[in-house]
């Protein structure tokens, strides 16, 4: 918002002729090109035209660092602000607008100086009223409307310690679009509708609090870095600050830190690079250079001996070990991070090895934090039944003290080179992935040039090095942090009084109506063929193949389809967690490990409700070998009863964990609501059952999952024929189970509503209703339904739930389509919300359900941005088998993504509204809701429907 003559623009147009970007670099495993723009903007290009589209950020080089002292969580605010718009992007009318805007500035100034209470709410409650009269000219999520229509997806952004970033990923066809709207937002932002949107920082701040691990994190990094922002100034801001905004002060750090010095644009995807540059230049060129601000680096006071936090919290018991190590870009960066993998590169670390493997701790690992004015190192680890927090601190002290004497293998740095460069190769494929890494080097302040020879130096670093720097970093200067199960004390920000504002959310902006008004050449669809796409062949056993090229890089995957799942066999899941922890008749589990990680490959096991996914994935150079030594794995799995002894006694202290985290707690409400006592958390195996359990048994459910009809999906460089040849075939034995079959409650009750009392700041709600007489080709209109009612911000839910009311931090609507063939169509809401706003957040969510907001223009909107995402859908080669057989599972015989194209266009408000009332409108509900009952308005609950409370013994079963 803009609140005088000389804040009016952030950024001035030049008149004259502008330079021609500075070329600074053309050259690396990305094709990343670098730009500087004459006013010092930094532009990162990377070419990848594995699908029509292309992913955007930008970055500012501005987080919770640069925060004032006095006003922390200001650029989390900022980013939020970010997307309210401009004076002609979100707004019907500025000019009229203006004066309420400045009125809302100058009565929050009042609000930041004023210490009386009472003085405060009289103020806030004139805020109130006027954005009320403000907000009825402002158009609200204009520029995600925009990026909706266009075929835009993850619109969102993220605050750090030292960057804010603003992301997109768009067709590749709008790229002139983008930079018009993002030269528009960053150069001319109006702060508009902060009053709802300071609700939801509240409802993101709450949701930090009722978490413990981001607690003692928190605490952790305060003793960590004493003196320093890092410490003292966490993302999300003091509560006592972010109940006290500045608008002017939010303008002012604009001002300084959202200067074309400090910023840099970041694309990868199916672009022309020539182009690209030509056209970011012509619209972000005109930024008028700005003197960057400098920060003075802080150095952290020193750390003096051990010293220690505890956090009660309910759930699982933790510790955390934080050492002080370099910042970025030091010379001993690359060895702290080989000492990191040495530690925990999740298969042959030494604390893979040594701890994990072995039970000797229920699980553990560590992970670095290079920051630019300092770095972290941190060692984590959760206890076993019966062991103390110190015990466990022992344990990971022992795994620095054996790299400290250099006694770690010599095949594990070569190994961990080998894995890593692996990683980054299938880093790569991702559009999101090759911008994060440039991100990272931007934010990092690394020459591109420098930060593109990572591998190199990391290939570089010796044994030598790491022993030195384990034992000069890691001395007896550090922190520890206890994580304690027991009642937190419960903070939270209190509501202020929100009046609901209007939107004109069917409206838009002339800005808006200009960029859509602009002529692009649509793309044409494509659609995966057999045949074309991958190739699929049907065996005489009942087993499916299909192949399917990798044509990116040297890397395999082969994955094994099993159409049984929990719901079959609940042992499954434990099976696979012995084997985990299993060896074979020649290697022992810690040797199996260490192979894996010597031939670049690892295995995953996935077990869903109805069917079981077994991978395995890696180096191409290994494939043979590899499936070689898994094929012995699954066929000579050898374990010992104390290991399943220990297995069992981990997974009852997980599942006694799990009962106290909220969002599981409300997981199993909702299946308990819809099952009763047919729901999973009840059905599973007892704990007294686990306890009989014997290694033969899980033997023999492996087995038999292996002797049943299957799919095979192979991606690689190799040939249907080659990799068959290469690869042992399991002979077909069984028959494939029924589809699980578990109806569900039928009640006559328009809403029932089950609660659970937990003390929180927040509090969970699951709303639910069963669909009867959908078919699948039903899915198109369904989806179509989707995104009108919830598809993005400027979708119904969020408009009038979080954008009009500031109810909810998050919201969510949606229908949900059957797992497989007989499981049942869902309308699902949910919501995370302060407590004393429950009955009126499911009050409105109800209404939305049973008396849909219509409008046409929403409904276009809706339709054309399905049109224009299908048009630059591309199915990834990693996806495409895997996409055919979730279709197959769930009775589709058709691709739907080829009929929407077809039917869509076609579709009228009507259609949808007539599927509406006949599947959506006034079905009974049935609402879950996780939260404090000294807090939570449970008179005014009654008023919506009858109320069953419920505690862990209803719902779980040990």
């Amino acid at each position: 918002m803009k609140i005088a003559a000389a804040l009016f623009f952030s950024f001035l147009f030049l008149p004259a002729l502008l330079a021609a970007p500075k070329l600074v670099h053309d050259s690396d495993a990305m094709q990343v090109r670098v730009y500087e723009l004459d006013n010092g903007l930094t532009v990162y290009l990377s070419r990848n035209a594995e699908a029509p589209r292309f992913y955007a950020e930008i970055a500012v080089r501005a987080g919770s660092t640069t925060d004032p002292s006095d006003s922390t969580g200001l650029a989390h605010y900022l980013e939020h602000l970010m997307f309210k718009g401009t004076r002609k992007m979100g707004t019907l009318d500025y000019e009229k607008e203006k004066p309420y805007l400045d009125k809302i500035t100058q009565l929050y100034e009042q609000h930041f100086k004023e210490t009386d209470s009472d003085k405060r709410k009289a103020i806030y409650q004139e805020i109130n009223k006027i954005s009320k009269e403000a907000a009825q000219f402002a158009v609200a999520n204009d520029i995600d409307r925009i990026y909706k229509l266009i075929g835009g997806t993850d619109v969102n952004a993220h605050t750090s310690y030292e960057e804010t970033v603003y992301k997109v990923d768009l067709p590749a066809n709008q790229l002139e679009r983008w930079a018009r709207i993002e030269s528009e937002r960053f150069a001319d932002p109006v702060f508009r509708l902060f009053h709802t949107e300071l609700e939801t920082v509240y409802e993101e701040k709450n949701t930090s609090l009722d978490s413990g691990s981001n607690q003692l994190y928190e605490a952790v990094q305060k003793e960590l870095f004493p003196g320093h922002p890092y410490g003292s100034q966490t993302v999300l801001g003091l509560a006592e600050h972010l109940k006290n905004p500045s608008l002017v002060r939010i303008r002012d750090y604009f001002e300084k830190q959202y200067v074309p010095g400090n910023m840099a644009i970041i694309l990868s995807g199916d672009i022309s690079l020539d182009e690209a540059i030509t056209v970011i230049d012509q619209h972000f060129g005109k930024w008028q250079a700005k003197p960057v601000s400098k920060r003075d680096a802080v150095v952290p006071d020193p750390i003096k001996g051990i010293k220690r936090v505890s956090i009660t919290h309910e759930g699982e018991e933790s510790v955390i070990m934080a050492w002080r190590t370099t910042p970025n870009n030091h010379k001993d960066a690359e060895a702290l991070l080989m000492l990191d993998m040495i530690l925990d590169n999740s298969v042959a670390g030494l604390i893979n090895l040594n701890l994990v493997q072995p039970q000797l701790v229920r699980s553990a690992g560590s992970y670095p934090s290079p920051l630019n004015e300092a770095g972290a190192q941190y060692l984590y680890g959760t206890p076993r039944d019966g062991q103390t927090l110190n015990e466990v601190e022992s344990l990971l002290l022992k795994q620095l003290e054996l790299i400290k004497q250099g006694k770690f293998e010599d095949w594990l740095i070569p190994a961990i080179v080998m894995n890593l460069k692996s990683e980054n190769e299938e880093a790569y494929e991702s559009n999101e992935s090759r911008v994060a890494i440039i991100r990272d080097s931007y934010i990092a302040r690394q020459p591109w040039s420098f930060a593109s020879q990572h591998d190199a130096r990391i290939a570089a670093v010796t044994r030598d090095d790491v022993i030195r720097v384990a034992n000069q970093y890691f001395g007896a200067d550090y922190i520890v942090g206890h994580l304690v199960k027991g009642k937190p004390a419960v903070n939270h920000i209190e509501k202020p009084q929100i009046d609901a504002v209007p939107l004109n959310s069917s409206s838009e902006s002339a800005f808006a109506k200009s960029i859509l008004e602009s002529v692009v050449p649509p793309l044409s669809p494509y659609f995966i063929r057999d045949g074309k796409d991958y190739q699929k062949t049907e065996l005489d056993n009942g087993v499916i193949l299909y192949t399917t090229e990798n044509p990116v890089n040297n890397l395999f995957s082969i994955t094994w389809t099993f159409p049984k799942g929990s719901l079959h066999d609940d042992l499954l899941l434990t099976t696979f967690d012995l084997l985990e922890l299993s060896g074979t008749t020649d290697l022992s589990s810690v040797e199996l490990g260490k192979r894996w990680y010597q031939l670049g490959v690892n295995s995953d096991f996935s077990v869903f409700e109805d069917h079981t996914q077994i991978t395995l994935s890696g180096l191409s150079s290994s494939y043979a070998p590899a499936v070689k030594l898994f094929w012995q794995w699954l066929h000579d799995m050898q374990s010992s009863p104390e290991t399943l002894a220990n297995l069992v006694a981990d997974t009852k202290v997980d599942r006694a964990d799990a009962m106290e985290e909220p969002s599981n707690i409300l997981h199993a409400m909702a299946r308990y609501s819809r099952y009763g006592k047919q729901s999973k958390y009840i059905t599973r195996t007892s704990s007294e059952a686990l306890d009989k359990l014997t290694v033969e048994q899980l033997k023999k459910v492996l087995a038999d999952l292996l002797t049943l009809p299957h799919q095979v999906s192979y991606i690689g460089k190799l040939s249907e024929s080659q990799w068959m040849k290469n690869t042992p075939t399991l002979e077909v034995k069984g028959q494939a189970p029924a589809a699980p079959n578990r109806p569900i409650n039928k009640t006559t009750k328009p809403v029932e509503i089950t609660f659970y009392h937990r003390e929180m700041a927040q509090a969970q709600i699951w709303i639910e209703s069963e669909l009867e007489g959908l078919k699948p080709a039903d899915i198109i209109i369904l989806n179509l339904f989707n995104e009108y009612f919830g598809g993005g911000m400027s979708s119904v839910v969020i408009q009038e739930i979080r954008e009009s009311r500031g109810l909810a931090y998050s919201a969510a609507g949606y229908l949900t389509t059957p797992r497989w063939t007989g499981d049942s169509y869902l309308a699902i809401g949910n919501m995370a919300c302060q407590a004393d706003k429950v009955d009126k957040a499911i009050g409105k969510f109800l209404q939305l359900f049973d008396k849909l907001p219509e409008s046409d223009v929403r409904f276009t909107e809706s339709r054309d941005a399905i049109i224009n995402r299908l048009r630059a859908e591309r199915s990834g080669f990693r996806s495409r088998a895997g996409t055919i057989q979730f279709w197959q599972r769930r009775g589709i015989d058709f691709n739907p993504s080829e009929l929407a194209f077809q039917q869509i266009p076609n579709s009228k408000l009507a259609d949808m509204l007539d599927f509406y009332s006949q599947t959506v409108k006034t079905r009974p509900k049935r609402i879950s809701i996780v939260g404090d009952r000294t807090r939570v308005d449970l008179e005014a609950l009654k008023k919506l429907g009858t109320i069953k409370e419920v505690t862990a013994e209803d719902i779980f079963t040990k």
